[in-house]
């Protein structure tokens, strides 16, 4: 389907280019092809400039937006949250853009009175009510900067349950309170079949990656100056896949 971005009067401000997001988030949401979360029909908007609170306006995104389709970032944006964004069955989250141990300006940053497991969470099918098994989340060029949380039991990506198939590209996690990436079995089963293509783990107080998931395939994963393992994979994953990964600086073992 061709799409056609209309025409705008008005700039975003100094050096960006001169559509208005809205117009470009109507043309994407007819087309029944993604959503920009800052379109105003989405509880008010997502705030890009992290002044105010973002998750309501993502999460009513990724839960309208169809399934095969997106929900995009603005680039350069930073979204703050106070909840998890809870990633529905066959919907991809992009950003634009991920860093790679360094901090970044497009990015989502929960607050310091965030509530929640993680920072994205996603769960079985019976846990969040979808239609479809809960397969098929894609999380691409996202940063998850956890610096405003304390405590210690927030991780930046959680799975719970039987979510399979889920496929990440060009993801940051730092910071986080407790794991960066982590699996947790209930009574759905476990997730398993997972995709991982650079994905860094940086300054995690808990382990870097703690996926002891089956059947997956991990590419070029680096887990960096975490508190405990770079990477937890003592429950055995077994027929998993790790390529061109590394682990340095991280407090108990780099692999265990």
């Amino acid at each position: 389907m061709a799409v056609t971005i209309p025409p705008d009067t008005r700039a975003l401000g100094t050096g960006n280019p001169p559509v208005d997001m809205d117009d470009v988030a109507d043309v994407l949401n007819n087309a029944g092809i993604g959503y920009f979360v800052e379109d105003t029909s989405w509880s008010g908007g997502a705030d890009p400039t992290g002044s105010a609170d973002s998750t309501s306006a993502i999460n009513a995104a990724v839960a309208a937006c169809p399934r095969g389709g997106t929900v995009y970032g603005r680039p350069g944006a930073l979204y703050k949250t106070s909840g998890p964004i809870e990633m529905w069955p066959q919907v991809t989250l992009d950003l634009g853009h991920s860093s790679h141990i360094d901090a970044s300006s497009s990015c989502i940053q929960p607050s310091a009175s965030f509530s929640g497991a993680s920072v994205i969470l996603m769960v079985d099918q019976a846990t969040g009510g979808f239609p479809v098994i809960s397969n098929q989340q894609r999380i691409r060029g996202v940063t998850l900067d956890g610096s405003n949380l304390t405590g210690n039991t927030i991780d930046g990506i959680q799975a719970q349950g039987y979510v399979h198939g889920v496929i990440l590209e060009g993801v940051q996690i730092r910071y986080m309170p407790n794991h960066g990436i982590a699996a947790a079995s209930n009574g759905s089963g476990v997730p398993y079949s997972w995709r991982g293509t650079q994905v860094a783990a940086n300054t995690c107080s808990g382990h870097g990656f703690s996926i002891v998931m089956t059947d997956c395939t991990w590419i070029d994963l680096e887990a960096i100056g975490n508190g405990l393992n770079g990477f937890n994979l003592s429950g055995s994953p077994a027929n998993s896949t790790f390529s061109s990964c590394r682990a340095e600086f991280n407090g108990s073992a780099h692999v265990t």
